[in-house]
């Protein structure tokens, strides 16, 4: 039914993300950020594939943190969203 999956549209636009979820996961990354170069000076025996390893763990959690930062809000208008309007007028158009 079209109006059920509105409606729980419309849920998930109006209830906001917890801050305090967002907050510890912004902290959490940072301390990762500043852990994860220790552990891995002791873990690897080249400092470069040291280096390579912490580089990419940090890249992930700060990619999937920020990849989680843009889909809190899907139905916001930002340059990363689709022309749904824009799209909606030229579907009407073309009917």
């Amino acid at each position: 039914d079209g109006m059920t999956g509105y409606n729980q549209a419309r849920k998930i636009m109006w209830i906001p993300f917890p801050f305090p979820h967002a907050q510890l996961a912004v902290f959490f990354s940072w301390i990762s950020m500043l852990c994860v170069p220790l552990l891995l000076l002791q873990y690897a025996n080249n400092k470069w594939m040291g280096a390579s390893i912490t580089f990419f763990t940090v890249l992930s959690l700060t990619g999937m943190h920020e990849v989680s930062k843009e889909l809190e809000n899907p139905f916001r208008n930002t340059p990363n969203d689709l022309p749904l309007c824009t799209m909606q007028a030229h579907f009407n158009e073309a009917m």
